[in-house]
């Protein structure tokens, strides 16, 4: 892949990455600033609330050494220009100091190697930079069954209710999606005959969607775990920060209020977590982002789309991860995109 193609791949990546962000991404855009001259924005992401609007131009850089204070110079004069506020250069692999230090004085965002695998994914960012289709991902060991059955469950979900409502299935692919795996010690007191109570530390390994940090399955034993190559993964669009912080409030709200209520509140808001109540506390002892293979269609009727998920350990369609991929149709197109490819 020459310096042009990972150009290509890279703004191409970045305008999936801010669409699947709920921006509206156009690549290459050319416009007219106020001085009369006109200029090309790598990726130019727009997003407004009907009060405020958000224009990000990014400046996307596949160079194979580090980029210098001149191109975000440039870039600094280019929003001036177009009256833009927000820019972002993006340097697969790095920069000088001096890029550093004029983006801290223009206010402009360096988005190095560390961010883009954070934010595209390892799958994406090999991509980007030319090292294959197969990538290597860390995959729960479940068992799988025959392709033939997972395009027959895909069918069926097309088919609507004796015909009517049928939906156009327009694509089927093995694709790996993202999980956080977190490994829980849940404490809780445990009553026992003609003795006080004691406390019990309970391990579970719970696995949510790196998607939309919804609980899938929890394992009372830890998964076996191996590296696999894969072609086609959808990279993870959250963190485990977000769902330590839920699990840490939901505990300690459990064990402060004081009505049934407010009780039965939190204790649902635990069990969607995969925390089981009486509860005292929960200590996260790891997390680790790993993948699972499941068979994507896109189906579509009178313009309208959404994607379904058929879990290839089991052959049946998960409804959640099937709403988790269809809010991030970017991403997931981008992946069945490879997928056709691989």
């Amino acid at each position: 892949m020459d310096s042009l193609e990972r150009g290509a791949a890279l703004e191409s990546q970045i305008g999936d990455y801010f669409r699947a962000s709920g921006y509206a991404a156009d690549q290459n855009v050319v416009l007219e600033g106020k001085s009369g001259g006109h200029h090309e924005i790598d990726v130019l992401a727009e997003k407004s609330d009907g009060i405020i609007s958000v224009r990000v131009a990014v400046e996307c850089k596949a160079w194979q050494q580090r980029v210098s204070k001149d191109v975000v110079s440039k870039l600094a004069m280019v929003m001036a220009d177009l009256g833009i506020n927000k820019g972002i250069v993006v340097a697969l692999n790095g920069w000088h100091q001096g890029a550093k230090l004029a983006a801290d004085s223009f206010g402009i965002d360096l988005w190095g190697p560390d961010d883009l695998q954070g934010k595209l994914g390892a799958l994406s960012l090999a991509e980007v930079k030319g090292s294959g289709r197969q990538t290597a991902v860390d995959a729960l060991i479940l068992p799988r069954v025959p392709v033939e059955r997972l395009q027959a469950a895909l069918a069926s979900k097309g088919q609507g209710f004796m015909g009517l409502g049928a939906e156009q299935v327009e694509a089927g692919r093995l694709v790996w999606l993202p999980f956080h795996l977190m490994k829980l010690s849940q404490a809780r007191s445990v009553a026992e005959l003609f003795r006080r109570a004691q406390v019990k530390v309970f391990p579970t390994w719970n696995l949510y969607s790196a998607l939309d940090d919804t609980l899938w399955q929890v394992f009372t034993a830890e998964p076996q775990i191996e590296a696999v190559d894969v072609a086609a993964a959808v990279p993870p669009s959250t963190t485990p920060r977000g769902l330590a912080r839920r699990i840490a409030d939901s505990t300690r709200k459990w064990n402060e209020v004081v009505t049934d209520k407010a009780r039965e509140r939190y204790a649902q808001q635990l069990s969607q977590l995969g925390i089981a109540t009486p509860i005292r506390h929960v200590t996260i002892d790891s997390t680790r982002l790993v993948a699972h293979p499941f068979f994507v269609g896109r189906l579509s009727r009178g313009g309208r789309h959404r994607f379904v998920a058929i879990d290839a350990a089991t052959g049946k369609a998960d409804d959640g991860v099937s709403q988790g991929l269809t809010k991030a149709t970017a991403l997931v197109t981008a992946a069945l995109h490879r997928a056709g490819q691989g």
